[in-house]
């Protein structure tokens, strides 16, 4: 079709997304406590938090929280070595334990290796 701007937008476009699907994943440090769940700088406090839930579907268990916001309102965090009855112990106290599910986009960017 001789679009020549569309053709470097998807040649750029296929560059990204193998340049971020080969990088290793980055440690963040995160951190549950009588404040709420601190994810690097960033701080969730326990009143802008609905419920949460322990994915144990998978061999990799991840702590989902659904937050009170519109825009990427479940956030997924791995649980790599950590015990999963700390964690429900630790948050049952200011939160409730509600059914929740990984969204799909999170589920298909962990294919593609992000």
């Amino acid at each position: 079709f001789k679009n020549y701007l569309f053709a470097i937008f998807i040649l750029l476009g296929t560059f990204l997304i193998f340049f971020f699907s080969v990088r290793k994943p980055k440690m963040m440090e995160i951190e549950i406590n009588e404040g709420g769940i601190q994810v690097e700088d960033t701080l969730y406090p326990y009143e802008t938090i609905k419920s949460f839930w322990i994915d144990q579907n998978r061999e990799n268990h991840k702590l989902l929280v659904h937050l009170d916001r519109s825009f990427m309102p479940i956030i997924t965090i791995p649980l790599d070595n950590v015990s999963e009855e700390n964690v429900i112990d630790m948050l049952d106290d200011h939160l409730s334990l509600e059914e929740l599910h990984e969204p799909l986009p999170h589920k298909f960017m962990e294919y593609l290796g992000f």
